[in-house]
């Protein structure tokens, strides 16, 4: 049986192939008529596509609902909605409609999903994401309203993902959001990203101010500073970390950076670190101090021992009395109340 080679042409294409050979040159039709006509069409040939353009079909919504034609029996943007919502699945649609910026448009598609609204309550962040992907994709032109959307939203582990690949703005993007971290004292975590950033001066200062001396002076001497201002560093170090009850800290760092064992000894002494100190007295042969500030720091402090044993004993003594004579009341008691009631 001989058929039409038309036909045969047809009947060998999937639908997806039929629907755009069909009405895929209609797309490039913008008459009025056309579009209140076929606009239902229009969006199948995006959403039919082997690459499906589901944003594009979206932003055709987006254009009907923001500018709805004139002619009474055209499609509204419900409707073109619904339609679209009956060929792709609702959750890749609401996802999509995310890039549309149209938060009206995002609601219609999430009350549609039969979503949990606290899924789509905070559809302004994940709004303001989609964003930075689009601006981060952009170009380097526009960084710098990157950074302002950074900066506004507080996107910054976000930002530094998509820069990752981007040194120079991955730097500018790790000193802002350090400067956020410091500004909420977290001084720390921003002297980690500056120092990965290449920033170890900014880093140093961040790790002195959180008292993390270890970072501090690693950063110092990849700077490099002087050996004086190594000495100088480790002394205003050493005085937060007594400020701070971080005695044998604060001697390692006096004692091995600036070069003062007087001072580390002195300082393993005010927190009665005895053996610690009695160590670096016989390491650096200054028995004298021993003398002149061991034997005084523990002969006060065996005082001072002593006298809060002898407040303990006394309290001690004083509840036990009051406990002996509470008891010998309540058995009083006992047996006055056994005695009423006897024959």
């Amino acid at each position: 049986m001989w058929t039409r080679p038309l036909e045969t042409g047809l009947l060998q294409r999937g639908s997806e192939q039929r629907c755009l050979c069909l009405t895929g040159d209609g797309r490039q039709w913008n008459t009025s008529c056309f579009l209140s006509r076929f606009f239902l069409s229009i969006l199948t040939t995006h959403v039919k596509k082997s690459v499906p353009e589901l944003e594009v079909a979206l932003q055709k919504v987006h254009e009907l609902r923001v500018n709805p034609p004139a002619d009474p029996g055209s499609v509204s943007a419900e409707e073109a909605l619904k339609y679209l919502l009956f060929l792709v699945n609702v959750n890749d649609l609401y996802e999509h409609s995310l890039g549309t910026y149209d938060f009206d448009l995002v609601l219609m598609v999430a009350e549609k999903s039969q979503k949990d609204p606290k899924e789509f309550l905070p559809l302004p962040e994940h709004a303001e994401e989609k964003a930075l992907q689009h601006l981060s994709r952009a170009g380097a032109e526009h960084f710098p309203e990157a950074l302002q959307l950074v900066k506004e939203q507080k996107l910054y582990s976000e930002a530094l993902r998509l820069y990752s690949a981007d040194p120079p703005h991955y730097k500018a993007l790790s000193c802002v959001y350090a400067d956020h971290l410091m500004q909420n004292q977290q001084m720390e975590q921003a002297g980690l990203l500056l120092w990965r950033c290449g920033e170890p001066a900014a880093a140093l200062q961040a790790f002195a101010s959180a008292s993390c001396w270890r970072n501090a002076v690693c950063a110092a001497q990849q700077i490099p500073l002087p050996p004086d201002q190594i000495a100088l560093l480790a002394r205003d170090l050493a005085e937060k970390l007594i400020e701070q009850r971080r005695h044998s800290e604060a001697a390692l760092l006096l004692d091995q950076y600036a070069k003062d064992c007087e001072e580390a000894i002195l300082a393993l002494i005010t927190g009665s670190v005895w053996d610690e100190a009695l160590r670096l007295i016989y390491m650096h042969n200054r028995q004298d101090i021993t003398e002149t500030n061991l034997k005084p720091a523990l002969l006060e402090a065996f005082s001072t021992q002593i006298g809060f044993l002898e407040v303990q004993v006394a309290t001690f003594t004083r509840h036990r009395i009051r406990l002996s004579v509470v008891r010998e009341q309540k058995e009083k008691h006992r047996l006055d109340m056994l005695d009423e009631d006897g024959p």
